[in-house]
């Protein structure tokens, strides 16, 4: 089964988008964006899914620093997030993100941008 990293600061969005996606993926999440490199390193996902917005790291220096490490930059990124602004969508698609979905969201839409992303690579 292919295994999800989910990056959100709010613990409610990661099990939400976790339980969305558990029937059909491995899902692990953390809430601490600062740690989510490590996390990500250790984990090893097939593909990450991660808000825009967080506290001491955003999501776009992340991105950055996910797509500057060796062993994880080929590692597709799906950002979820809400209230960003179009200069803020092409920002993270400029950090080296692969999509973007606003939130809210259809639980469908997540779904099948997610299933379209293993699809691609």
């Amino acid at each position: 089964m292919q295994k999800i990293a989910i990056i959100d600061d709010f613990e409610e969005s990661c099990q939400l988008m976790s339980e969305i996606l558990s029937p059909y993926f491995e899902c692990s999440y953390i809430c601490q964006a600062e740690k989510a490199l490590n996390f990500v390193k250790t984990l090893n996902p097939d593909l990450i899914l991660m808000d825009y917005k967080m506290p001491f790291v955003t999501g776009v220096e992340l991105c950055k620093a996910i797509k500057e490490t060796a062993d994880i930059k080929k590692i597709p990124i799906i950002f979820v997030s809400g209230a960003v602004t179009s200069e803020e969508r092409i920002e993270t698609l400029e950090a080296g993100g692969d999509d973007f979905l606003a939130k809210p969201f259809h639980p469908k839409e997540l779904v099948l941008r997610v299933q379209k992303r293993f699809k691609d690579y």
